[in-house]
């Protein structure tokens, strides 16, 4: 990196000034004073104006050398052949340094390929980097280039690999920037044909031609319950994983594979394009391999728009004009998985929504469970004007939007025991409920019990521990009388009764009100709550408190709610009673060992087994 390339700098003088005109000068040559940077590129001066001319692999790899450098505006002039070399990504931001908000080592100037090519290059995830990338980081510009026969390798803890920019980040533009030849990108996270990452950036007008994308990694959602990982986590052709910014007028031909278990997030154009308002112009010819995966689509495995963290919902997106033709073979009980689109992701409490306008899909899904020639699952989403003509399964599909009852969830939500958490948790637990144990330990569920216990223990210790877990959460004992009992029995084995009390046989949450009824559907109350207070309960539980004004209320003044809905856990968890300092205490005081549990009324035989295996594998995985 300490070699230069010494060049020439045309000097005209004339009457002791510098004349520039028409290509043609008058008076005698002389040499110019030129600087350190000067002399690491072949001529130019790095301004937008004059920008540095590359014409050699090493004056390329000099756009990496310093701060300075990073800032600058280039353009290619020749040909590049690496010969199958490994460099050093240009442009790297360690994550103290992002968490910190110094982006000064990511490029930041403007690279314009001219429509020429670089070829046969190779880069990795070195030591401190997030992710690997010819540009590892672009805050600038990179456009009209074509990177043939590119290897971009991501290490087990990067956080993206790109054929071309590893990580396009804020007010950054690709365009018109293509991916050719035996190219090759892997990683964990985040992996792109030709951007890895991209967030809030401008991706148009690029292609990929034959690339192939790896997702490596493992993840194990074994309960049931699907949440956003940071493994084995999105790839696509164009781009790995895309948040915020626009992609369009991109085109893409190849293959996604996940190398490992219950991937998440694939796509012909991206893994994910979320929280982009409108994604259009973009056609794709991929086949996409994603044993047991999730979120998985011919144009992206998941996208929508909702709530982004701020309070304010906005309009669905727009994904219009796309077109793509597929293949996905996703061998297992892969959730999720659309000809188009794979879902919405729930974020900071709700789906995140799209509107699909005048797209086409063909192709074929294998593998899936309840997919959608369309969509997977697109709750509050429409579709108009799309032509799909997708086989599941070996057979023509008619469901444009297929049947998934289950959420893809990110781990980013509203803070626990926030206002805006309190407010979007009761808004999500509208509905009607009946006691959950007193419904899943009936007998003759005990096959489900014992199927999944199996998984764990065997299926010779499968029956005893499924009496086990569901004795566990079955006590008789509650409050004073069970304090006194675990006293005098300290060898006995803990047990929680989460049954419902007071005579309460099922209620119901609409809006902010809370009705109780009991057996014979007599209502025994009904309240108007608000937000009061968070508690930490135990472990990882914790209590949204919310209060009614009544006076009358007694033993149904205090509702207190565990994070968990339908929607994301199949199940509730909560107390409610009228002194909140017992209903903060899990093992002493009025409600101790007492945690009541609530299921939908008159559940499907799907949301029984959903529970069932969440409880069962999640206990017994502790």
């Amino acid at each position: 990196m300490k070699h230069s390339t010494k060049q020439r700098i045309l000097a005209l003088s004339m009457a002791g000034a510098m004349v520039f005109g028409m290509g043609v000068a008058e008076g005698p040559q002389v040499n110019a004073k030129k600087s350190s940077i000067d002399k690491l590129f072949a001529r130019g001066k790095g301004t937008k104006a004059k920008p540095y001319q590359i014409k050699t692999a090493k004056q390329l790899e000099n756009i990496g050398k310093n701060k300075t450098t990073l800032k600058k505006h280039y353009i290619l002039k020749k040909n590049i052949d690496f010969k199958n070399k490994t460099i050093k990504n240009i442009g790297s931001v360690t994550m103290d340094q992002m968490n910190k908000g110094d982006m000064s080592l990511a490029f930041s100037g403007t690279f314009d390929g001219k429509g020429h090519t670089i070829s046969n290059v190779k880069v990795n995830t070195e030591k401190k980097e997030l992710g690997a990338g010819l540009f590892e980081i672009v805050t600038g510009t990179v456009k009209n280039v074509t990177v043939k026969n590119v290897t971009a390798t991501g290490s087990d803890s990067s956080m993206f690999s790109g054929g071309v920019v590893g990580m396009a980040y804020g007010n950054s533009t690709v365009s018109n920037v293509k991916t050719t030849g035996k190219s090759k990108i892997s990683g964990v996270n985040c992996t792109g044909g030709v951007v890895g990452g991209s967030w809030g950036a401008q991706v148009k007008k690029c292609s990929a031609d034959g690339v192939t994308i790896i997702v490596n990694g493992d993840n194990d959602f074994s309960t049931g319950v699907i949440e956003q990982a940071d493994s084995a986590e999105t790839g696509g052709l164009i781009i790995g994983g895309g948040f915020t910014g626009t992609v369009s007028d991109c085109t893409a031909s190849g293959t996604v594979k996940a190398t490992g278990n219950e991937p998440v997030g694939l796509g012909g154009i991206g893994g994910c394009l979320q929280c982009m308002d409108l994604v259009s112009g973009n056609t794709a010819t991929v086949t996409i391999q994603g044993k047991n995966g999730h979120a998985i689509g011919g144009l992206c495995g998941y996208a929508g728009v909702g709530d982004d963290g701020d309070g304010v919902i906005q309009d669905p997106a727009t994904i219009k004009d796309c077109h793509v033709n597929v293949k996905i073979e996703c061998g297992g009980s892969a959730t999720h998985v659309g000809g188009l689109i794979g879902t919405g992701l729930y974020y900071y409490g709700m789906e995140d929504r799209f509107n699909v306008v005048d797209c086409s899909v063909k192709g074929s899904i294998t593998g899936a469970v309840t997919p959608g020639t369309v969509a997977g699952r697109a709750t509050g989403s429409t579709i108009t004007s799309c032509d799909a003509d997708v086989t599941i399964d070996g057979v023509k599909g008619t469901d444009q939007i297929g049947t998934t009852t289950r959420l893809y969830m990110s781990g980013d939500q509203y803070p626990e025991g926030s206002s805006q958490a309190a407010a979007v948790h009761l808004k999500n637990l509208a509905g009607t409920y009946q006691g959950l144990f007193e419904t899943i330990c009936d007998q003759k569920y005990d096959s489900i019990w014992e199927k999944y216990a199996a998984t764990i223990v065997g299926a010779d210790a499968a029956a005893a521990t499924a009496k086990a877990l569901k004795d566990s959460v079955t006590s008789k004992y509650m409050g004073s009388e069970a304090v006194d009992y675990y006293t005098k029995n300290p060898e006995a084995s803990m047990a929680f009764n989460c049954f419902l009390t007071q005579n309460v046989a099922s209620f119901s949450v609409e809006g902010d009100v809370i009705t109780g009824y009991d057996k014979s559907g007599t209502k025994l109350f009904s309240h108007s709550y608000k937000f009061d207070s968070y508690a930490p309960l135990m472990g990882e539980i914790g209590l949204d408190i919310y209060k009614t004004d009544d006076k009358d209320a007694g033993e149904f003044t205090y509702f207190a709610f565990a994070g968990d809905t339908i929607q994301t856990s199949y199940h509730l968890e909560f107390r409610y009673g009228d002194n909140l300092e017992d209903i903060k205490q899990p093992l002493t005081g009025k409600y101790a060992y007492w945690l009541a549990a609530g299921i939908t009324k008159d559940p499907d035989p799907i949301l029984i087994d959903h529970v069932i295996q969440l409880f069962v594998i999640e206990n017994l995985k502790q």
